[in-house]
């Protein structure tokens, strides 16, 4: 019964919030996201597997109601056909009979369900933005209580030991043993990538130029610091490893702003400092050990995908790769796992040469417009930060697996992507003139009016 009334309260209240306003929708459906893992684990049922896709059910379809565009506009656009072509191969595979039904249904989930935020966030203009950035703020600051709570007291005073749980109980590798940090996460990884994520809401919602409320400033300060000590208190080294090449991707498009590159240095001088006082925290140190960081991206790297491709090349049938998220109650009808700890391995394996070249052609695409700003025109920093952050999640999942099935993380970051394509944001570099700025109620991100749309 509970599993029922968890399921059926994450897709009717995201729903109801999704047509009030499309930013409480979204809020709604990562916060169902940031506890999905500490509530999976300690109630062990179907339905509570699948609650976050309940949530982004309800907003997908709340979304489809409120905004005019989803229901035909958006597909006539490159960024609805991409999806369009993403959705519509792994479809199609579905159908065929390679492995157990469900197995297939799980994979084929796996590969769109969270794909699809992508088309929710290019409907966020600035104002939905900065909601959802209010909001990420106060969860930031829960999780990092609950993880400090783990900290002091160990994964199992909130995590008992279970099928679900089996990887976060034997994740011991830092420091003298001691456990990597979950928070209300399932996964340690989870709840580093989805601090990380959070940034540019963060930048958004109190870091900006223009003219900000002291109390968001104050709550994305908060937010901010609360993710930073996320990162270092879970004890995953990718968060770390996205943290560096996302800000110098930022550095570089920002044009080395001062001010990013002085708040940069002080929040690195900070991190660094605080994590000097504790070994439970230095763990991301083991990056400096050559042989070790080698070892383990030839693992993740596959150096068998070529024959992986010749001997699969229509792939294995869905379900059949290695990260594929089979739910524990489905274990028994898995196929033997295919490939490497690698989303495009995964991708390859799952959905064949053709998947895996339709999102490499999609992604290659949606990069190759970088906003990197005009002689006279400028970038904010967080759209500067989403980019990277965004780049450099697909760069690294080469050498890891997630980047499209992560809960909430796959679904923050396509949300990220979503936004610089963002209707109210996507003419970024477009100079307009002082009576344009002037003259419009609700001014776009990038100083472009965006007129005639509703209130995100």
């Amino acid at each position: 019964m509970i599993g029922i009334a968890l399921f059926n309260a994450a897709i009717i209240a995201t729903f109801l919030l999704t047509l009030k306003r499309l930013s409480w929708g979204v809020s709604c459906a990562i916060t169902v996201g940031y506890f999905h893992g500490i509530i999976r684990a300690n109630i062990l049922n179907p339905l509570t597997t699948f609650m976050f896709d309940a949530a982004l059910a309800g907003l997908f379809l709340g979304a489809l109601m409120r905004c005019p565009d989803l229901k035909g506009r958006v597909w006539r656009r490159p960024l609805g056909l991409w999806v369009f072509l993403l959705v519509m191969w792994p479809a199609l595979l579905s159908l065929i009979p390679v492995n157990h039904i469900l197995i297939q249904l799980v994979a084929f989930r796996a590969s769109i369900w969270f794909l699809l935020v992508i088309l929710v966030g290019a409907e966020l203009d600035l104002v939905g933005i900065k909601s959802v950035g209010r909001w990420l703020a106060f969860l930031n600051v829960i999780a990092l209580g609950f993880g400090i709570y783990i900290y002091l007291y160990g994964v199992p005073s909130l995590y008992p030991v279970n099928a679900v749980t089996a990887f976060t109980f034997r994740s011991r590798d830092v420091a003298d043993g001691q456990w990597r940090i979950p928070s209300v996460f399932l996964h340690a990884h989870s709840y580093g990538g989805t601090m990380l994520l959070s940034l540019p809401f963060m930048m958004a919602l109190g870091f900006e130029r223009a003219r900000a409320a002291a109390q968001d400033k104050w709550l994305a300060l908060a937010g901010t610091f609360a993710a930073i000590g996320g990162i270092l208190l879970c004890g995953a080294r990718v968060p770390v490893v996205l943290a560096v090449l996302s800000g110098t991707v930022t550095l570089v498009l920002s044009r080395a702003n001062s001010r990013l590159l002085i708040a940069t240095l002080v929040v690195c001088g900070i991190a660094g400092y605080v994590a000097s006082q504790d070994e439970r925290l230095q763990r991301s140190m083991t990056l400096l050990d050559t042989e070790m960081v080698g070892n383990r991206f030839q693992g993740s790297l596959n150096s068998h995908a070529l024959e992986l491709m010749i001997q699969y090349p229509m792939g294995g049938g869905m379900g059949s790769a290695f990260g594929t998220s089979i739910p524990f109650f489905l274990s028994k009808y898995a196929p033997y796992p295919i490939g490497a700890e690698n989303e495009f391995s995964r991708i390859q394996v799952n959905q064949g040469v053709i998947g895996m070249l339709l999102w490499i052609g999609f992604l290659v695409w949606f990069f190759l417009k970088v906003p990197y700003p005009h002689a006279r025109g400028s970038v904010p920093v967080y759209i500067c930060f989403a980019y990277g952050l965004s780049l450099c999640s697909w760069m690294t999942a080469w050498i890891g697996a997630g980047a499209t099935s992560a809960i909430p993380g796959a679904a923050i970051m396509f949300l990220l992507m979503g936004m610089l394509r963002s209707k109210y944001l996507d003419q970024s570099l477009v100079k307009t003139s002082l009576q344009e700025r002037t003259d419009s109620k609700w001014t776009g991100v990038y100083g472009v009016p965006a007129l005639g749309h509703r209130r995100g």
